[in-house]
């Protein structure tokens, strides 16, 4: 929980010109979507201390563009595609951010490529024998987020090596 230091708008909003981090320590019922937007510009992170209801697509994107791991703050029904690719792309592990019906192969092999424990991320009818395989090569722990069907020849691929 912050502690207020805000209490009119206008001093609110001085601060957060000054220092988009100051939103944190304004009054929820003192911001605006001006005021938000200032902040986020500002620094990407700051869409954490947005109210949701002020949220935008266009505020998240500016933040995810800036500080991909903003997308853990974004509304799910802001997130598109594009948004969350473009925080995969940046670090894999944030694929836990994305909505199941927004991934996509593609997206999470990227992931998985980055980090072998991303593929915990992964739904199950995404994961392939080559993304598990990749995956386990990478990161042993990984070999808890292989569905039943490609453990038993992964295991024994392992052994082989």
């Amino acid at each position: 929980m912050s502690v207020i230091k805000y209490n009119t708008y206008k001093e609110a909003m001085e601060a957060v010109r000054r220092d988009g981090f100051n939103l944190k320590y304004a009054r929820e019922d003192l911001q605006t979507y001006d005021m938000c937007i200032i902040a986020v510009r500002k620094c990407g992170y700051n869409l954490k201390y947005v109210r949701e209801d002020l949220q935008t697509y266009e505020m998240c994107l500016i933040a995810v563009k800036d500080e991909s791991f903003s997308l853990k703050y974004v509304r799910d029904d802001l997130k598109t595609f594009d948004m969350c690719l473009l925080a995969v792309k940046t670090s894999g592990s944030y694929l836990r951010y994305v909505r199941d019906d927004l991934k996509t192969y593609e997206m999470c092999m990227l992931a998985v490529k980055k980090c072998g424990y991303n593929l915990k991320y992964v739904r199950d009818d995404l994961k392939t024998f080559d993304m598990c395989l990749l995956a386990v090569q990478q990161d042993k722990d990984a070999v808890k987020s292989i569905p039943l069907k490609f453990k038993n020849e992964i295991n024994l691929m392992l052994e082989l090596v």
